[in-house]
């Protein structure tokens, strides 16, 4: 039997609002705000892994007089000797794996073979295939695919926050709701030795009792306002957490929350038999290490492919021609054939590979202890699980007890009451009776707290796997890594 709080308000109930409080934290609260944007940075990050097959153009102009290589480096180019020239290139990276130039060049020259001026002009075009180290572009496949972890990494601990900040709203929620119902448990209280102490100042002034019963009732008064101060504290130290968690939303005060919540703690019921491995993949923080494993295992895969040596095979074709009057001609005054060209088998590779196995076995080592750390969070989350079924289980038996304990109290009380106008009790035993009768109330009531904080654990646990509020949306729309 469930005794009813009888609290006197019937305003906006607080359990029923849970949903709205959750939707409003996850819209507003900055820490969703902060692990969307990084969700958002890792996915341009994933997104700048394409920025690879954008073609590189090269355009250059210049003169030359009496043109020497600088000693000790290739970085600075230079024109041919005593000529001005103009010239492009452009670079493309293609699918499936090779490398295509082109590029054009004009030249004039001063006195060259007679001719004043002397234009010459080269077009040619090329293909680099990697046939070893990189083959197929396996690098960049390697590295998006790391960026790809890492944004899947992102919208992980995204999940982990919301359902985080779920878990938060809703125990706040009920410590608000507890604490709401114990203000009106001791204000009920404080108003029955109100009762009490006008009823027994009653009798003293009809000499049916004596004086000395009075005193009893008062103390019993002041330490009931002392009660409701500290309740009232308690309350709004509740209500400010929830506020916070809401990002400065207004939440109820004592006056709007009903007492229905503690019925709806007596009807609630727990998803029994819940598969542990697949409660994991449900969560943010369990998902988070496994696309870091992932990652780590990739950067292996990626310093082992730059262990292999360097082979590629280059081709390439030319057209060159020269023309005294105009550029762009293709006559042949200083070439032999106006077409070219070439092919090459290039190899190369360093000798040793420390920092490369070192690499590798930091990344072997990271991948055993993100290994255990899965194993540890699978045996924290079987012990969550557990332990909140069994805390449900004890508070809906608490509950079921204090529930009765109430009523018997309340039947008490009323006998007590009853026989103190008959004169046949004194006030202090009346006095035992409202304070029993108080004590199995807030037992009821902390039995029901308990019964929603154990259910609120276990759906943590579980990773809310049925919320689509969980679940659906954690960036903004349109927020989506290409395939």
């Amino acid at each position: 039997m469930v005794v009813a709080l009888c609290l006197p308000w019937e305003a906006a109930r607080a359990w029923e609002r849970l949903d709205g409080f959750v939707a409003e934290a996850l819209n507003s609260h900055p820490r969703i705000a902060e692990a969307q944007a990084r969700a958002e940075a890792a996915r341009y990050g994933y997104e700048e892994a394409y920025g690879f097959f954008d073609p590189g153009l090269t355009l250059s102009g210049g003169w030359s007089d009496e043109a020497r290589a600088l000693p000790g480096t290739t970085a600075i180019d230079a024109p041919a000797n005593d000529a001005a020239e103009v010239g492009a290139s452009l670079d493309v990276p293609v699918r499936p794996g090779f490398y295509f130039s082109i590029g054009a060049v004009s030249r004039r020259y001063a006195g060259e073979a007679g001719y004043d001026p002397l234009y010459q002009s080269l077009f040619g075009v090329g293909v680099r295939i990697p046939l070893l180290h990189d083959r197929g572009f396996r690098l960049w496949d390697l590295d998006r695919l790391r960026l790809l972890a890492d944004y899947d990494r992102a919208l992980s601990g995204c999940l982990a926050e919301r359902q985080q900040l779920r878990h938060e709203v809703e125990l706040a929620v009920v410590n608000l709701c507890e604490s709401a119902a114990l203000c009106g448990i001791t204000r009920q209280a404080t108003g029955r030795a109100e009762t009490l102490l006008a009823d027994t100042r009653n009798l003293v002034e009809h000499q049916a009792i004596a004086e000395y019963q009075v005193l009893p009732a008062q103390m019993e008064v002041d330490l009931g306002k002392a009660d409701e101060l500290a309740a009232q504290q308690a309350f709004e130290v509740a209500r400010y957490r929830l506020q916070e968690l809401l990002a400065g939303r207004e939440v109820p005060g004592v006056e709007e929350i009903g007492s229905d919540w503690v019925a709806a703690a007596a009807r609630l019921e727990l998803r029994r038999g819940l598969d542990v491995a697949s409660c994991c993949r449900d969560r943010g923080g369990y998902l988070e290490l496994l696309h870091e494993r992932l990652r780590t295992e990739l950067s292996v895969r990626y310093e082992t492919e730059q262990r292999r040596g360097d082979l590629s095979l280059s081709l390439a074709g030319t057209l060159q021609g020269e023309d005294g009057d105009w550029p762009l001609v293709a006559h042949n005054h200083l070439s032999a054939q106006t077409a070219g060209g070439h092919v090459m088998l290039v190899y190369r590779r360093t000798l040793g590979w420390r920092a490369e196995n070192s690499r590798i076995g930091q990344h072997e080592s990271r991948i055993r202890e993100i290994g255990a750390g899965l194993q540890r969070f699978e045996l924290e989350l079987s012990r969550e699980l557990l332990g909140s079924t069994a805390r449900f289980d004890l508070a809906r038996q608490q509950f079921e007890q204090a529930s009765r304990a109430a009523e018997s109290a309340r039947r008490s009380l009323d006998a007590e009451k009853e026989r103190f106008q008959l004169g046949e009790s004194r006030s202090r035993d009346v006095l035992d009776a409202q304070n029993d009768f108080t004590r199995a109330v807030r037992q009821q009531t902390a039995a029901a707290a308990g019964v929603l904080r154990a259910w609120a654990d276990h759906r943590f646990a579980a990773g809310y796997p049925e919320d689509p509020v969980i679940h659906d949306g954690m960036v903004p729309a349109g927020n989506r890594a290409r395939p």
